[in-house]
């Protein structure tokens, strides 16, 4: 199991933005059950931090 990369926007997003955090989860439920790169689930929650606080 790779280890969590950590980002202070998605930490920022979990904690001000009305459902990020759920969104986020399942996101990570998906990328985990898909057997895929953590850097998927990393780029994609920073990108939509990124667009919520522009």
């Amino acid at each position: 199991m790779e280890t969590p990369i950590k980002s202070k926007i998605i930490d920022r997003a979990k904690n001000e933005v009305n459902g990020f955090n759920s969104m986020y989860e399942k996101l990570d439920q998906k990328v985990f059950s898909g057997d895929m790169s953590s850097f998927v689930l990393f780029n994609f929650g920073r990108c939509v931090a990124t667009i919520v606080f522009t």
